[in-house]
């Protein structure tokens, strides 16, 4: 595994990346908020680059007081 491309969102949370034919996975980061991977990003096939974009919900993470309620429920 190696990065190949980092990207920040625009305003509106959108991004894109052209990948050529390989398999890829991509990870979605926001500061507060768990992290969210998407595997595998099969383009083994493909003749030519293709744009890739997902939709992706990222979680907040809970803070220490609601990680301790949820273990005692």
């Amino acid at each position: 595994n190696k990065l190949l491309d980092s990207q920040m969102t625009d305003s509106k949370g959108r991004y894109a990346f052209l990948l050529g034919p390989s398999e890829y996975y991509a990870v979605f980061e926001k500061e507060g908020y768990q992290s969210t991977q998407v595997r595998p990003i099969d383009l083994r096939n493909e003749q030519s680059a293709q744009d890739f974009a997902v939709d992706v919900e990222l979680h907040p993470h809970l803070s220490a007081d609601a990680e301790k309620y949820e273990s005692e429920v």
